[in-house]
C-alpha cells in the first residue's frame, strides 16, 4: 500500500491518508486508513492502544479495591 500512498501523492500532490479522511467517516474510515499502514505500524498502533487500555482498567480496578 505504501507504492499506492507514494503513487497518488506523486500523480495528485495530496496525501490520501488525509484525502479518504475526508471522504470517509465512522467504522469504515478506520478500516480503510487501516489497510493502507504497512501491517508492522498497523500491529504497533494497536498493540499500543490496547496496552493503555489495559493499564486504565488495571488502575481503576486497583483503585476500586482499595477504596
Amino acid at each position: 500500500m505504501l507504492q499506492v500512498r507514494e503513487q497518488y501523492q506523486t500523480t495528485y500532490g495530496k496525501d490520501l491518508i488525509q484525502e479518504l479522511k475526508k471522504e470517509l467517516s465512522g467504522d469504515f474510515e478506520q478500516v480503510i486508513v487501516a489497510l493502507m499502514e504497512p501491517p508492522a505500524t498497523f500491529d504497533a498502533s494497536h498493540l499500543r492502544y490496547s496496552m493503555k487500555v489495559m493499564l486504565s482498567h488495571r488502575n481503576f480496578l486497583s483503585f476500586e479495591t482499595k477504596h
